[in-house]
């Protein structure tokens, strides 16, 4: 492929005696992987169904390669369960670094599309707070939709600039994730797109960002917190000297550490200076990816703000509007009565609320909590993201589909299915994993599923 000269003249004096093995890469195609939404299947689980031929990631347990000519992932029902992501593999990486632990309140600062979002909540265990934001409207949409489509149920997501937010939330999170906007270098050989805006922007358009980004990141870590930074490009201007000059600006942070196993870490000497350890590359021509940097960063001490409150859920009041709702959760779902006292209606449709939460207060968000349905004229209508966040233990009546019954494709196209049903509401599965509605009637299902998730062709 074509790469841009400039691009190419740099990496020659970066990785000089590598040079060539580097460039070779681009001759080869890209790599694909999927990653375990293990809040709804293990490892082990997954593998004990699994019909692809996988590689393992060295850098997540639960990461794996494959090869796109023998198999298409994003094809299989498993996919439309939620059960993993497509993911390339260097990407699974700094979460991974993150590594947040349950009850955690975490942020994801440039979050969409949402795979590095869904992989955090599945590492909390949807337990604890996630927070994830954009600053772009459209790519919200598609955050939005991932967080729906693998069943991420205690999230907050906004559409808001990084320095409002850090304004509000002083000192508030354990965990913050920035995997800042770049110039994209390590998309090259998946993405002709890429180069060639490379080729109009480069990369000094995002330096400022950048920099204005990670030190509003680390306004809103708290105490002890740890703050990973990211980008899928290779310029040591938008990577090692970001990092390097916010850790010397600031003498409350400090450089973490690299897994030695992952075989990935580096250091950088500017000017003369003493060597700065503890960052992360994934190179192309040494490992298992298409391209990433990562460091981490703890927050040794605050500055002494004033931390944002993290709350617990208050009970919600019973009005006309959440009637219905009710009515249909005592009727068909079980084990639901903690999410019950956590409900909420706007605009007609149901929330429930995270179980703990920040105040939302002067800042622009587009969902508080897992979307469950939609009351008009006195009626609920469950949503297809109450679907994939439920199990199938939980629902009355369901319907489970062999992976090898035509029907399963069937449903996933949107057609009517002729199955033996109990009339109203049926969860409808593949293997005992939720894919979405479907509504009993005279012996035939009429399908319910999200025409905009639908199966074309």
């Amino acid at each position: 492929m074509n790469l841009p000269e400039k691009f190419t003249s740099r990496i020659k004096i970066d990785l000089y005696a590598e040079y060539e093995d580097f460039i070779g890469i681009y001759n080869e195609k890209p790599l694909h992987g999927i990653r375990l939404n293990t809040t709804k299947i293990s490892r082990e689980e997954f593998l004990g169904i699994c019909p692809f031929e996988l590689q393992s990631v060295p850098w997540d347990e639960n990461g794996f390669i494959y090869d796109i000519e023998k198999c298409k992932p994003s094809k299989h029902p498993f996919y439309h369960a939620g059960l993993y992501y497509i993911q390339e593999p260097s990407a699974m990486a700094p979460a991974n670094l993150l590594s947040p632990q349950t009850g955690d309140a975490v942020l994801d600062l440039c979050a969409a599309p949402g795979g590095k979002s869904v992989q955090l909540s599945s590492m909390m265990k949807d337990n604890g707070l996630l927070v994830c934001n954009d600053i772009n409207p459209k790519r919200v949409r598609a955050l939005i939709r991932n967080m729906e489509w693998f069943g991420i149920k205690n999230v907050m997501i906004l559409n808001e600039e990084p320095a409002r937010m850090a304004k509000i939330w002083k000192t508030s999170f354990d965990c913050v994730l920035v995997d800042a906007p770049c110039s994209g270098e390590g998309m090259f050989r998946r993405d002709s797109k890429a180069a060639a805006s490379w080729e109009q922007y480069g990369g000094k358009a995002c330096t400022e960002i950048q920099r204005g980004i990670i030190r509003d990141a680390s306004e809103m870590l708290a105490e002890n917190g740890k703050l990973v930074y990211s980008t899928c490009t290779f310029s040591m201007s938008e990577n090692e000297k970001i990092v390097s000059g916010f850790v010397k600006e600031n003498s409350g942070f400090e450089m973490g550490t690299i897994p030695e196993e992952w075989d990935i870490s580096g250091e950088l000497t500017i000017d003369g200076a003493e060597p700065v350890s503890g960052f992360g590359r994934v190179w192309p021509h040494k490992h298992r990816g298409e391209g990433h940097f990562m460091a981490k960063v703890h927050c040794r001490k605050t500055t002494g703000a004033v931390q944002a409150e993290l709350h617990k859920a208050g009970k919600a009041a019973f009005g006309r509007g959440l009637e219905p709702v009710k009515d249909f959760i005592e009727e068909n779902i079980s084990g639901f009565e903690d999410c019950i006292a956590r409900m909420d209606i706007h605009g007609g449709k149901v929330y429930i609320r995270p179980e703990k939460s920040f105040n939302l207060a002067g800042l622009k968000y587009v969902r508080n909590g897992w979307l469950i349905g939609e009351v008009e004229k006195g009626r609920f209508t469950p949503s297809q993201s109450f679907a994939m966040g439920l199990k199938k233990h939980q629902v009355l009546n369901t319907i489970d589909l062999s992976i090898e019954d035509p029907d399963v494709y069937k449903y996933l196209k949107g057609e009517t299915l002729g199955v033996k049903c109990n009339k109203g509401w049926n969860l409808v599965c593949v293997e005992g994993y939720p894919l979405g509605w479907g509504k009993g009637q005279g012996g035939f299902l009429k399908n319910m599923y999200n025409k905009n998730w639908r199966m074309q062709g």
